[in-house]
């Protein structure tokens, strides 16, 4: 049936292909509370952890954690974090390394309505991305370190309301 053999490193492989074996395991909550008519208070906590095992000895690449960017820590950019804040000795990043196993990320966003349609938020965002598996030499993967970001927001909420009779003239 399936045609498997080990390789010359030890691992395993189908059709000459190695295969990976690891646990993920990620956690995400988020609540919103509406404090009155025009302002609410929102949080959110995310922690992931991946271990590889057996055949494997790291996890794959697009299931490594990264840290920053919008949908983060959103005073850094994307991969500015943990592992992703050094560079190599040359001075170059290499941002295809720049990930770990381990990842935290909090955040807490005052939410209110300014006037007309903008609206504005005040936010804090805690955390950051580790490795907890083999020595890699860089201090990033201690847990020393958790980045904080304090910042604001303004928006412009555009669009129609479900309500709204332009839907209707318009058929």
């Amino acid at each position: 049936m399936l045609r498997m053999h080990q390789t010359a490193d030890g691992s395993y492989a189908i059709f000459s292909i190695p295969y990976s074996q690891y646990v993920k395991f990620d956690v995400d909550f988020s609540k919103s509370v509406r404090l009155s008519e025009n302002n609410s208070l929102a949080w959110h906590a995310a922690f992931g952890l991946a271990i590889p095992f057996g055949n494997s000895k790291v996890i794959p690449y697009e299931k490594r954690y990264f840290s920053g960017g919008a949908n983060s820590v959103r005073g850094w950019n994307v991969r500015q974090l943990g592992p992703g804040r050094y560079a190599q000795k040359d001075g170059n990043i290499d941002f295809i390394n720049q990930t770990g196993n381990l990842k935290i990320d909090l955040s807490m966003e005052y939410r209110s309505s300014l006037f007309w349609k903008f609206e504005g938020a005040a936010f804090v965002d805690a955390g950051n991305v580790w490795t907890t598996r083999g020595k890699t030499g860089r201090t990033a993967d201690n847990f020393a370190s958790t980045p904080v970001c304090a910042n604001s927001r303004r928006r412009l909420r555009i669009g129609l309301a479900p309500e709204s009779q332009l839907l209707h003239r318009a058929f």
